[in-house]
């Protein structure tokens, strides 16, 4: 993040459930979640839910911070109908998005992550759009 006091909203879409896919059937919407996290792997929010559109709005610093994501595809759906996602920042000035998911233990950050949460006795919001 470029400065401090930053409102940032950072957005999940899956593949829109009402488009017919090739075989004539239609995706179904499956549990999907964002998790954002500080360079310490401390939790600061998170939403998840089955719904096609999901927001987590932020006020944060500068630095550089962690947003963990995942739509249950792989798990949900018969096979070769795995649907890609979309993940977006809005904000006041351009912020750089990395996929660094690659480079560094996804597992060892989300245990941590999910530690501190546990230890604040944060509740993951769960939202369902009308």
């Amino acid at each position: 993040m470029p400065q401090n006091n930053y409102l940032i909203y950072f957005q999940l879409y899956q593949k829109n459930p009402r488009i017919i896919l090739n075989d004539g059937t239609f995706q179904k919407a499956v549990l999907c979640y964002l998790i954002l996290i500080d360079n310490n792997y401390n939790y600061i929010d998170s939403m998840s839910t089955k719904d096609m559109h999901i927001c987590v709005e932020q006020i944060i610093n500068k630095g550089t911070y962690y947003l963990l994501c995942d739509v249950n595809y792989r798990h949900c759906n018969e096979k070769g109908k795995n649907h890609g996602y979309n993940v977006t920042a809005y904000a006041q000035t351009a912020v750089t998005l990395s996929n660094i998911s690659s480079q560094i233990n996804v597992n060892s950050i989300m245990q941590k992550a999910m530690i501190d949460c546990c230890k604040k006795n944060k509740t993951v919001k769960k939202v369902k759009w009308t």
